[in-house]
């Protein structure tokens, strides 16, 4: 272990590295150092020292740091010496009335609040020490008023009002009435961002037409609402947003990939090793768009990282269908395409594995959804292989993929679920 630890110091780039932190600590020491010389010494007026100890924004950090600390006493001074040299800072009024407020007067407290609050409404300047103030002080009048404004007016302390906001108004409907109906959107967007489904679900009817509204975060509603099980409710929004028309959406690929909700879900290039993914524009049988896939033969892979959560109605049988093209595919082990279920428990339901090399061919599943299933979840897969030559290699290319409900008294098609493929 030790050796390791002194061959990593003896590299260049440690050793570079570990100098200038050495560097930035020691030029750090010396600003503060040069400060605090102040308490000792009595600069000249003209001198930087002197200009900086009469700094109000320093006198406040220093100020923040020693409250943070529990010295009262100095953070007190301080406060008080930013505003002997700047009766006007904001910061250093706010920052006392924290004190008072830690100090238990809060009555004092609340007198200066207010008087701040009346003297600078119209302005948006320190708007979020304000909103802290009254949080601390409990003041919910001045707190909602600052911090609807720093939601709807100033991005950059936008996540932290609302952070402030939800956990002193948990309920939505309070929310709502406290940061306003302008702020809907921001509330949503919020409300996903920490998977709040109940919160997302109450904002959701005030924004779901909102022109800002994007539909990556329509997806992500969706998303989390499938993952809850509240499938009426996502497959409705599904439905109105993305695709009313087929079951399996996009089976030809001619769209870009959703990566969520109903759509193809994929994995991202560079993180399943051995194996890669293109969209061909031009690949298809007919001079249309196909998923290309390469196996790089570098390799055993366990692979299932192409798939899309299907609705279904349960204990419905279905056909799922579409073309496939392979070239040189390598082991025992091939892809196959595979349907189980999704969030629910239903036998794998399975073709047989793609031939080496066959050009543009059809090819179809019959599968049934058992009667607790209202989505399957349709992939294509390749088990591992234990022969000795087991890292795949070669190329397939989808399209036309595509789900039927059949009627119920239907025969199967013809192809039955292939067993487990050999160990």
């Amino acid at each position: 272990m030790y050796a390791g630890i002194n061959a990593l110091l003896r590299l260049p780039v440690t050793r570079a590295a570990a100098f200038m932190t050495l560097v930035c600590l020691a030029c750090a020491q010396l600003w503060i150092s040069f400060f605090e010389q102040g308490v000792y010494t009595a600069p000249s007026q003209q001198s930087i020292l002197y200009r900086e100890q009469r700094n109000p924004a320093i006198l406040v950090a220093f100020a923040q740091a020693q409250q943070v600390r529990g010295e009262l006493t100095r953070a007190g001074e301080l406060y008080q010496r930013a505003l002997v040299s700047n009766p006007y800072y904001l910061p250093a009024w706010y920052g006392l009335t924290s004190l008072m407020a830690d100090r238990g007067q809060a009555i004092r407290a609340k007198v200066i609040l207010h008087r701040l609050d009346a003297q600078t409404r119209e302005t948006g300047w320190w708007r979020w020490d304000k909103a802290l103030a009254a949080y601390q002080l409990g003041d919910t009048e001045i707190l909602a008023r600052d911090l609807a404004y720093l939601v709807e007016f100033v991005p950059a302390r936008r996540r932290q009002a609302l952070d402030l906001a939800s956990s002193f108004w948990t309920d939505p409907a309070q929310l709502l009435v406290h940061l306003g109906r302008q702020n809907s959107l921001h509330l949503f967007k919020h409300a996903l961002r920490k998977k709040n489904l109940a919160q997302a679900t109450f904002f959701w009817p005030l924004v779901k037409d909102a022109p800002d509204l994007r539909d990556s975060a329509r997806l992500r509603f969706v998303e989390q609402l499938r993952i809850d099980d509240r499938y009426a409710q996502a497959a409705a929004i599904w439905r109105e947003y993305f695709d009313d028309f087929s079951l399996l959406h996009n089976g030809d690929f001619s769209r870009p990939l959703l990566k969520s909700g109903f759509g193809w879900r994929v994995w991202r290039n560079g993180k399943v090793q051995g194996v890669h993914w293109r969209i061909d524009g031009t690949g298809g049988p007919e001079g249309g768009a196909a998923m290309h896939v390469r196996f790089e033969g570098t390799r055993n892979i366990d692979f299932h990282h192409l798939s899309q959560v299907v609705l279904v109605r349960p204990g419905t049988r279905y056909l799922l269908t579409g073309k496939v093209r392979t070239e040189n595919l390598t082991t025992d082990h091939r892809p196959f395409f595979e349907v189980v279920g999704s969030r629910c428990k239903a036998p794998a339901q399975r073709t047989g594995m793609l031939a080496a090399t066959q050009p543009w061919t059809v090819f179809s599943l019959d599968f049934d959804t058992p009667e607790e299933c209202r989505a399957m979840l349709v992939r294509l897969r390749r088990t591992r292989s234990r022969s000795l030559d087991n890292r795949i290699d070669g190329d397939l290319w989808l399209t036309g993929l595509r789900i039927r409900e059949q009627p119920a008294a239907a025969e199967p098609s013809g192809m039955q679920p292939a067993p487990e493929p050999q160990q």
